[in-house]
C-alpha cells in the first residue's frame, strides 16, 4: 500500500473531498456523527482581499 503525506494540498484535497470520507474524519476527530453536508469545499478566497495577512509564523 502506498502512503502519501497529507501536507501536500493536492493529496489532502483528493483524500477528503469525498463527502463520506470527510464525514468519517469529522466523526473520528470531533465525535460529530450526524454531519449533514452535500459538498466539501477545499479552497476559500476573498475578492477583493479582506486585508493583509502575514503568512510567516514565528514559534
Amino acid at each position: 500500500m502506498k502512503v502519501a503525506p497529507l501536507r501536500y494540498d493536492v493529496i489532502f484535497k483528493k483524500a477528503f473531498s469525498n463527502v463520506e470520507l470527510f464525514k468519517a474524519l469529522v466523526k473520528d476527530f470531533l465525535g460529530i456523527e450526524n454531519l449533514k453536508i452535500d459538498k466539501v469545499e477545499n479552497d476559500k478566497a476573498f475578492f477583493p482581499p479582506v486585508g493583509k495577512v502575514n503568512l510567516k509564523f514565528d514559534l
